[in-house]
């Protein structure tokens, strides 16, 4: 069995985390011993109120001049995106935490156990501006689209879930066709808990898609 420590010195070394370490997938502590190797693959961070960042230097600047301050390293901190479930303001998070308990993934104790099976990664490589959707360019979807099939080939998920359409649709094209994977509304979206006439909610197809993998 690999070593969770191992995945996680492998992703440190794709090219775009050794810019943004920060944005280094969350791989659970016990993602290597799940029955069912869970990668969910959000849309992007957001960068705090006011920020001034140039984007359009955001990947081709040398590491040194990468420099943001603690407040923005902080929300580009992929480690502690699920764990702020506890928080209130945090609609991604805690929405997904309550599926993946609700559906008892992995038979989990409680929510803070649950979400040790999984591993977590946001496909846009770049911070979207304040509370926004990424506005993405093709300089964008070609880092997330690199990055996620570098990402898929080291964590080896046995099912990968998209949280985000806009992310599914841009990234579509890096998924290998040997793993199943589906797509959702985003948790933050009105159509996470709105009733859509084929598909039922965001949730509800979030929660099927899981439980089919379950009973498998």
């Amino acid at each position: 069995m690999i070593k969770r420590q191992s995945l996680i010195t492998q992703l440190e070394n794709v090219e775009i985390y050794k810019k943004y370490p920060t944005l280094v997938p969350y791989v659970g502590e016990n993602y290597t011993k799940a029955k069912n190797k869970l990668l969910i693959i959000a849309e992007s961070h957001y960068f705090p109120k006011d920020s001034v960042v140039n984007f359009d230097t955001w990947y081709n600047a040398p590491y040194e001049k990468a420099s943001l301050t603690d407040k923005q390293w902080k929300m580009i901190t992929t480690a502690n995106v699920l764990g702020k479930y506890k928080k209130k303001g945090n609609p991604l998070s805690s929405n997904i935490v309550e599926s993946l308990f609700k559906v008892e993934w992995e038979n989990a104790q409680d929510k803070d156990d649950v979400i040790r099976y999984v591993a977590f990664m946001n496909a846009f490589q770049r911070p979207a501006q304040y509370k926004e959707s990424i506005k993405s360019c093709k300089l964008d979807i070609d880092y997330a689209q690199s990055t996620i099939s570098r990402v898929i080939k080291i964590l080896q998920p046995n099912i990968i879930a998209f949280v985000s359409k806009k992310a599914y649709y841009k990234c579509k094209s890096a998924l290998p066709l040997t793993i199943p994977y589906f797509a959702v509304p985003h948790p933050s979206c009105c159509w996470w808990n709105r009733i859509m006439k084929k598909h039922g909610s965001g949730k509800e197809q979030f929660e099927a898609q899981l439980r089919k993998v379950i009973n498998k």
